[in-house]
């Protein structure tokens, strides 16, 4: 890869956010390239055919947000106060993979740099890969990570 200079990293504040933010920030020291950390609440209500309907279920939506902002101030102050690169973060909401995918082709994305929580079987089947289908349909490079 000859030059890259916006890499997108999507995190759930798992364990492996941590490694996956190291493995980003290895590549934009080397090709001197700006981090986007970005973090999807998801939209539960599009999996049930559920809209958000009513205050209490609005709400809901705006505490979850609310959690995420906190989590990413306090993820973004441990993990990369300290490390002399470039990054900005963002929220999204819906559902995880189709935000990912059209938030890094809107962005014009060199890189994704993600993690993957390595399900198998079963439990792959019934939650789905966020990673596999962000691996499949982005139209820059992958790397990711379990």
């Amino acid at each position: 890869m000859e030059r890259m200079d916006k890499i997108l990293v999507p995190i759930d504040f798992s364990e492996i956010s941590a490694r996956v933010v190291d493995a980003a920030v290895f590549f934009a020291k080397k090709y001197r390239a700006e981090l986007t950390v970005v973090s999807v609440v998801e939209d539960i209500f599009s999996y049930s055919g559920l809209s958000l309907i009513g205050e209490p279920l609005a709400r809901l939506g705006i505490d979850r947000l609310d959690t995420s902002e906190q989590k990413m101030t306090a993820f973004l102050a441990e993990h990369l106060a300290d490390v002399p690169v470039s990054y900005q973060s963002k929220i999204l909401q819906g559902q995880a993979a189709d935000e990912i995918l059209q938030f890094a082709e809107a962005g014009g994305f060199d890189l994704i740099v993600m993690g993957t929580h390595g399900y198998r079987g079963f439990e792959k089947m019934l939650i789905g890969s966020v990673t596999n289908k962000v691996l499949r349909l982005a139209a820059c490079p992958v790397l990711s990570l379990r």
